[in-house]
């Protein structure tokens, strides 16, 4: 179902954080809870990687669902 609004329903959103400095470029992507979710729910780093800028290695996981952000839905409503 594709979504025709911010939060329809059937629509997940998400976003990827990437951080870069001298050493390491890393990316983790998170899952942010729907709107019909409790207020008290987060959004859930669900893959990252890392890539050592030295070394050209990589390294990337499947995070369990129960790591999180916190605050992130609340940062995100704040801006509509």
């Amino acid at each position: 179902m594709p979504c025709s609004g911010a939060w329809s329903a059937g629509c997940h959103l998400s976003f990827m954080r990437i951080v870069v400095t001298a050493n390491n470029l890393t990316g983790e992507y998170f899952s942010v809870p729907s709107i019909n979710a409790p207020a008290s729910a987060q959004a859930k780093r669900v893959d990252s990687f890392s890539l050592d800028l030295r070394q050209h290695r990589v390294t990337s996981s499947l995070v369990s669902a129960s790591a999180s952000v916190h605050g992130t839905r609340q940062r995100m409503e704040n801006r509509s």
